[in-house]
């Protein structure tokens, strides 16, 4: 009998210490796999980009020869900038073949995590005349950060995709599209220009084609920077009617860096093209 008492006051005091012992912090920071579990309020905007389980490539030493030759903007050309976010991901490679079939160019906004694991498709991003640029390491928002954290998620992805690219990237695009003034200095410490967009379809949040399709083309205009999101598959059905339709309303379909340049003349660190999403 006392031997059973002795044990079950072990086993009270055991229980009493969990019930009392402080649950240990969770940081949503960083996060590299995005896990189902975390609630959807620990992300802007409702997007939760996932890691894909694919076999990992090797990064190629050097891009080598672009096969594509951009011809430069005509005055008077109406332009349009297809804009990819949060990849490169399953979707990707059909996006290139729909580019490359009617001769457009788009600029992707990639994560760094994903980059080694998708290496292939990058180098064709480049090999098609298209554009690689980076969109942080593993998507926190900008506007939370520290100075050191912002320098880390740029530099980070930065060189994540310099093997890809012929010349240094000097625009990127924040999660979210969030700024603040530290953002935005950092931003032209560091050389780059912030990239958001001026048509936005929500297509992380309507997950339908029909929708997607229908709001791009009821509201384009020439300049737009459109953007999208190649982790979704209702996006790339939609992109199969868009890119040709786009083509046929006589747009000529180019990279963000070429839009700009063709507008501006230059493109200017720490300054953001687009709606500016400012956190204060």
């Amino acid at each position: 009998m006392r031997k059973i008492l002795a044990i079950s006051m072990v086993f009270v005091v055991i229980l009493s210490v969990g019930c009392f012992q402080r649950p240990p912090e969770r940081s949503y920071m960083y996060i590299t796999h995005y896990p189902e579990e975390i609630p959807q309020q620990y992300y802007l905007n409702g997007q939760a980009p996932r890691e894909e389980q694919e076999e990992t490539e090797q990064p190629p030493e050097s891009i080598g020869e672009v096969q594509v030759v951009r011809s430069p903007i005509q005055e008077g050309e109406r332009i349009v900038a297809l804009t990819f976010d949060d990849g490169p991901a399953q979707h990707t490679g059909r996006i290139l073949d729909l580019l490359e079939e009617h001769g457009g160019a788009a600029t992707f906004f990639v994560l760094g995590y994903r980059v080694q694991s998708h290496s292939a498709t990058l180098k064709r991003m480049m090999e098609i005349g298209s554009e690689i640029a980076g969109h942080s390491w593993d998507h926190p928002d900008f506007s939370l950060l520290t100075e050191e954290e912002i320098t880390r998620q740029i530099k980070d992805v930065s060189e994540a995709i310099e093997p890809f690219i012929e010349e240094p990237s000097r625009i990127f695009r924040p999660p979210y599209g969030r700024t603040n003034e530290l953002v935005k200095q950092v931003s032209k410490e560091l050389g780059y220009a912030i990239i958001n967009w001026t048509l936005d379809p929500r297509d992380w949040e309507h997950r339908d084609a029909d929708h997607i399709y229908n709001h791009i083309m009821s509201n384009v205009q020439s300049g737009d920077i459109i953007l999208m999101h190649d982790i979704y598959a209702s996006t790339l059905e939609a992109a199969e009617r868009i890119i040709p339709r786009l083509i046929e309303e006589g747009y000529r379909l180019v990279t963000v860096s070429e839009l700009l340049v063709h507008l501006h003349g230059e493109i200017e660190p720490g300054v953001v093209y687009g709606r500016d999403y400012d956190a204060v």
